[in-house]
């Protein structure tokens, strides 16, 4: 448990190179605001997920992988691409959070 460690979810997310996750308000969200890119695996048929995707898609970085990618674990170049994409100063990529209000999906 990570709250057993002492260590928030938020500073964890932020912590992260990338995450790998499904589509979900939480932690798309915690991305978006600490710059960490998102590597997902669609959750179907949730009517949620396009505006979700979209929003993220708006405010951060997100790339879908397929399962048969992740179930063979051949998402190491989506993994280079999205590090490369969103590398540089945190500061410089996210500025837009200290001059913007916006309101989650």
């Amino acid at each position: 448990n990570i709250a057993d460690c002492g260590i928030s979810h938020l500073d964890l997310t932020a912590s992260c190179a990338v995450i790998l996750t499904k589509p979900g308000y939480g932690t798309f969200m915690e991305a978006a605001c600490s710059g960490t890119p998102v590597l997902y695996l669609s959750r179907g048929d949730w009517p949620e997920e396009p505006a979700l995707l979209a929003w993220q898609r708006q405010h951060g970085y997100c790339r879908e992988i397929t399962a048969t990618q992740f179930q063979q674990g051949d998402f190491a170049d989506d993994i280079d691409q999205a590090v490369a994409a969103t590398s540089g100063p945190l500061h410089a990529r996210f500025s837009w959070l200290h001059h913007r209000s916006f309101t989650a999906p």
